[in-house]
């Protein structure tokens, strides 16, 4: 349920300079709809300060993006519990924009706040309006590939391979007795009623590869 894309920026395409200095700015757009309902739609933009034809923000040479989609099932039991029986789709959309330091607006981009959007992280980072899209429009840009995640836990051969696949991974490395514990609390809460036979069946599969034996 959980998956990313990473992206390494080509300043001198994006600044058609080799040695530039400036502001590449991204507008993303972000749609998250679950089991056909809209969940999430947000705008924003987001800065990296270039001077002398490096990215100044990051000091990793693998990377300068992120689009980061859901969490680890590994990592949230709830985000796990809520998407049984459900599926849904997540779209990230960026614009790519260059805004030299020569460039009217490289003042008010230096004078936004890092994290000034909760989903831009350490980025410099301000809210969306369509006033300023449509300035930035004016000058060069591109459009990334639209990033779609998908997951589904609508099929039960899904519901059983993943939760199998956690509960196992969340009750190793411990006791017999402690496996079963762990087992028993998180299998009861994992579940609801309409969901049954499923549980069973889960239960069962753990059991075997924890080598949990009824105590």
């Amino acid at each position: 349920m959980y998956c990313y894309q990473k992206a390494k920026w080509n300043i001198e395409k994006i600044s058609k300079q080799s040695n530039a200095n400036g502001y590449i700015v991204q507008l993303v757009k972000i749609k998250i709809e679950k089991t056909n309902n809209l969940e999430k739609s947000k705008k924003y933009f987001e800065a990296w300060k270039v001077e002398n034809g490096q990215i100044q923000l990051f000091d990793n040479n693998n990377f300068d993006d992120v689009f980061l989609v859901g969490e680890s099932i590994y990592d949230s039991f709830n985000e796990l519990k809520m998407s049984i029986g459900n599926y849904g789709k997540s779209c990230f959309e960026g614009i790519v924009f260059w805004i030299d330091k020569s460039d009217s607006i490289y003042k008010d981009i230096s004078n936004w706040k890092i994290s000034g959007v909760e989903e831009a992280k350490e980025l410099q980072s301000i809210e969306y309006s369509k006033e300023l899209e449509e300035d930035l429009k004016k000058r060069f840009y591109f459009g990334r590939k639209v990033f779609v995640h998908e997951w589904n836990m609508i099929r039960e051969k899904d519901i059983f391979k993943i939760t199998s696949e956690y509960l196992c991974k969340m009750c190793d490395g411990y006791s017999i007795k402690l496996k079963k514990k762990k087992l028993d609390n998180l299998i009861k809460d994992l579940f609801s009623k309409e969901y049954y036979d499923i549980k069973q069946e889960v239960f069962k599969e753990v059991k075997k590869k924890l080598q949990i034996e009824d105590i």
